[in-house]
């Protein structure tokens, strides 16, 4: 495998040079690279990639091992469809999340969580792990790049039995935590949104310590990673943020990061969970912000209540007072979307012709539509309608896709604006995430990676927006 060894900076410009393997291994490894199934009624289309061999050598030379970050850098052809996807890969062979941003002109990045490694057997609509050679990481960073034509994977270093870890790991946990994130006492993250702010990369992250006897966690936290200069092969800097022990909810900072567009405010999405008459575990929005580029300054941030913004107390100067100041301000945050909409623990927020646009499965696993919710503003007022309703949306898991059950679950839905239809520029990317409802889904996922990955669909910007021009 092709190693990257120098900084990976997102805003450089580096000469694409031919390559003599490029034509060779396009002729072999193309085939059909796009396949479309409609989904009914509703102008929705589906979109699966095939042809894209990434589990052989790439068409990069060879270059000496990097000493820390993994980094594998791939050609993808021409004609590639930009939807995000790709096929299952020795690299990725099955994950979800894949919330996304444009971060220089061109230049796409996209946060993966829970990702399954493996070598790949099997025909392509299935696919199944080679048993002993599984392994998991919690997130990844993929940059698509439609400048040079190429895709980087990037993961953390290897471990002690030359395992790639994860991109970002806590660094409370000690220095073995790039070993053991898995042991039912190191947490781990998943990422939630990223920002490019005066030439930082910004990353939300949630904290989880996961379950030894099952699939399940507890979010301990919610923290942001910083990538100074966006030197994404690096260690960042970890800003812990602060919790609130409240007796009657929780509030995960950082789900969604929404930009004024003039470069003073940036707003910062709170999914907050009820404790109590919460029997579907839907959460509540509330709202940040902080002024541009200073997210990582706790005396700076201010939260809505309802009627203005609360800030620190600005006579906090120590950490123990800027700690402190910032619980106080953080009390006074105020429900904006309450838990009866059925907002879900991961959305998207974006800034589209003039409205706030939040995207969400409804009720995360529980829930059976993928829902909008329109807002004024940051702080609303909302009003929500659904893009894809309970039959829509399982025409549009393949039965290739389902386990032997034929159960799956849907989750984490996601909005991806900065994403072009280069056939028609009225339609929008959503994904949303499918996982095997079975009793062992580590199993499932093994014996076909397809039942464990992200779903793209193209939906006609007017039925986002709710206009009565919406095409079907």
């Amino acid at each position: 495998m092709a190693v990257e060894t120098t900084e990976i900076i997102i805003n450089s410009k580096r000469e694409r040079k031919p390559n003599v393997g490029d034509k060779t291994m396009t002729r072999r490894h193309l085939g059909k690279l796009f396949a479309r199934l409609v989904g009914g009624g509703v102008g929705l289309a589906i979109g699966t990639k095939l042809g894209l061999d990434l589990s052989r050598s790439p068409s990069k030379p060879e270059r000496s091992p990097s000493p820390t970050f993994n980094v594998e850098t791939y050609d993808f052809p021409l004609d590639y469809k930009h939807d995000l996807m790709l096929p299952p890969t020795p690299k990725v062979a099955a994950t979800d999340n894949g919330v996304s941003k444009e971060i220089s002109p061109g230049v796409c990045l996209v946060m993966l969580s829970d990702t399954l490694q493996g070598q790949l057997t099997g025909p392509q609509d299935k696919q199944n792990i080679t048993p002993g050679s599984e392994h998991w990481v919690n997130n990844i960073a993929l940059l698509f790049d439609e400048n040079t034509q190429e895709v980087t994977f990037i993961t953390g270093p290897n471990d002690k039995n030359n395992k790639e870890t994860s991109w970002i790991v806590p660094p409370f946990d000690g220095e073995e935590n790039r070993i053991n994130r898995l042991d039912g006492v190191s947490t781990y993250y998943w990422p939630q949104d990223t920002v490019v702010e005066n030439d930082d990369l910004f990353v939300t992250l949630v904290r989880n310590k996961p379950h030894v006897k099952d699939m399940w966690w507890d979010l301990v936290g919610t923290d942001i990673a910083i990538f100074k200069n966006s030197k994404l092969n690096t260690e960042p800097e970890i800003i812990k943020l602060p919790r609130n022990d409240s007796q009657t909810h929780v509030t995960s900072w950082g789900t969604a990061i929404l930009q004024d567009g003039k470069k003073e405010w940036t707003y910062i999405a709170g999914s907050t969970e009820p404790l109590q008459n919460n029997p579907w575990h839907t959460k509540e929005l509330r709202m940040a912000r902080v002024p541009y580029g200073q997210m990582d300054q706790l005396q700076r941030w201010q939260f809505w209540n309802g009627k203005e913004w609360t800030s620190v107390d600005p006579q906090a100067t120590t950490d123990e007072q800027i700690q402190q100041g910032w619980k106080d301000a953080e009390k006074e945050a105020t429900t904006i979307i309450d838990n009866t909409q059925g907002l879900s623990q991961g959305y998207s927020m974006h800034n589209i012709d003039g409205q706030v646009v939040l995207t969400t499965k409804n009720t995360d696993f529980l829930g059976e539509t993928i829902d909008v919710f329109l807002g004024d503003s940051p702080v609303g007022p909302y009003k929500k309608h659904t893009i894809i309703d309970k039959e829509e949306l399982q025409k549009l898991i393949p039965e290739s896709y389902r386990p032997d059950n034929n159960k799956s679950w849907t989750y984490l839905a996601l909005l991806h604006p900065e994403v072009k239809d280069p056939e028609n520029a009225d339609r929008m990317l959503v994904t949303f995430c499918i996982s095997p409802d079975v009793d062992k889904p580590g199993e499932a996922m093994n014996a076909n990676v397809n039942t464990y990955r992200r779903i793209p669909v193209w939906i006609d910007k007017n039925k986002i927006l709710n206009k009565d021009t919406a095409k079907v």
